[in-house]
């Protein structure tokens, strides 16, 4: 527990916070002055009605200086959420906060440690052990690579109209202590931006490296045990976000579900702007590993949205029509126009509705039959294949294709009378990697590294 004082929306509050809950005191003048005006409507001279209008914290950041420690520490308010008061103390909803020798410090520079960047980058590979085994003395000798061998190239993503550069490195702590290892290796991934004063925007690189860990982990739970703010002069302190905690998982991680590092070189800035601009579609990972391996009405849904959405950034419907095709729709469109002009009530209403008919959209099952015409020969035959020869079921790309088509459309429109295609179960666990296949190849991410991904994330075990 820390206590301090801070001042918010102009008045001195004494506060106490337990690293999740920032609670307020009032002055003991201020206090029904501060309860009366915040939390109360006023109804006439003396007169006022519980509960007001709710309450909003109304800055961005509020700075207190802790008495056990004496350093400043700075929240972030959430700005969404409404101040609760009882007895007189008034609880403040915050999303992060962080401790800094000085007041509004700069900030440019963010770095991420945690236990999926190890595999992501692995820490395994900046060392090398050697000894005489002839010679049995003990002496073995550790040695790390220098900071070049064990560091990627800058690559650059923007974020509000700022640009970030990011790399992967490895960070050496050496210790003489009984309780500690003599050396301790850990990989970060390094963002590096101009100095800024704006911690939200700190957050919003938060959100996007989060992200950016869960697509290549493909999974939601994946956390960082550090988050070091620096400048120029130094070191800041540790950013600390607030919210749920989450099941750690090592099964996945030992078992290589991931993407490495190296199969991405070159193109982290890519995908780091994708997410700053939500663009890459996440929303069908599961909450876990085991919980990914679950299949319901949701997940289904969610893989098929993830699928068409990434379908319409890699292709256009209008690129799958003839010519002829276009023109007619065209002609078709500019008659109906002309009606609906020279209508009025139900009949141009009738008209507005077939134009909007005219113009035809691939349905799931043909777009599903697109993307194996497109990539089924490169990339996804050979695991397609394997998966279904395990299961004896055909593998035929249009039975695929109509299976998932009928049975998304089943789930979506709540039809309950209809017999679930058990094929589809499959389906659409093949579904997910063609999803991952998709945007990784909308990054331009080369075809052979893709099957390598596809093939360790989905652990395959297949030769590529």
């Amino acid at each position: 527990m820390l206590t301090g004082t801070l001042q918010m929306m102009g008045y001195e509050f004494f506060f106490t916070f337990n690293e999740e809950r920032l609670s307020l005191i009032p002055k003991e003048g201020e206090k029904e002055e501060i309860r009366h005006s915040w939390f109360y409507t006023k109804l006439g001279t003396g007169i006022f009605a519980w509960p007001g209008n709710p309450k909003f914290v109304e800055e961005d950041f509020l700075y207190g200086r802790a008495n056990e420690t004496n350093r400043v520490i700075t929240f972030l308010t959430n700005k969404h959420t409404q101040l609760q008061e009882n007895n007189g103390i008034i609880t403040v909803p915050i999303l992060a906060y962080f401790f800094s020798y000085s007041d509004r410090p700069r900030i440019s520079r963010i770095s991420f440690s945690g236990l999926e960047l190890n595999y992501i980058h692995p820490i395994n590979r900046t060392f090398e052990i050697s000894y005489k085994p002839d010679e049995h003395d003990g002496k073995i000798n550790i040695s790390t690579y220098d900071f070049d061998s064990t560091t990627t190239e800058e690559q650059k993503f923007n974020v509000f109209g700022k640009e970030v550069q990011v790399y992967f490195g490895v960070t050496r702590t050496t210790s003489l202590s009984i309780e500690k290892p003599p050396l301790a290796l850990s990989s970060s991934m390094i963002f590096h931006f101009e100095e800024t004063q704006d911690y939200t925007f700190v957050r919003e690189l938060y959100r996007i490296a989060k992200e950016f860990i869960q697509f290549l982990c493909n999974r939601r739970n994946v956390s960082f045990t550090d988050i070091r703010l620096s400048n120029t002069q130094g070191k800041v302190g540790e950013f600390n976000v607030i919210e749920e905690s989450i099941e750690i998982e090592m099964k996945p991680l030992k078992d290589g579900r991931y993407i490495q590092q190296k199969y991405i070189a070159g193109y982290e800035g890519k995908i780091l702007d994708d997410i700053a601009e939500n663009n890459l579609y996440l929303r069908h990972l599961g909450k876990s590993f085991r919980d990914s391996r679950i299949i319901d009405a949701a997940s289904f849904v969610l893989r098929t949205a993830a699928f068409e959405w990434e379908f319409s950034r890699l292709f256009s419907d209008d690129e799958w029509k003839s010519e002829q095709r276009k023109k007619f729709e065209e002609e078709a469109s500019k008659e109906l126009e002309r009606l609906i002009e020279n209508s009025t009530g139900k009949l141009k209403q009738i008209y507005k509705d077939l134009k909007k008919s005219v113009v035809s959209y691939l349905s799931l099952s043909q777009k599903i039959s697109q993307i194996f015409e497109e990539y089924g020969v490169t990339i996804l035959d050979k695991f397609g294949r394997y998966m279904y020869k395990l299961n004896n079921i055909s593998y035929n790309h249009s039975e695929i294709a109509e299976r998932i088509g009928k049975q998304r459309n089943n789930f979506a429109h709540g039809n309950l009378d209809k017999e679930f295609i058990n094929e589809s179960l499959l389906d659409v666990v093949f579904l997910e990697q063609i999803v991952l296949a998709m945007q990784l190849q909308y990054f331009g991410i080369d075809e052979v590294e893709t099957k390598k991904i596809i093939n360790e994330v989905f652990r395959h075990n297949l030769i590529i």
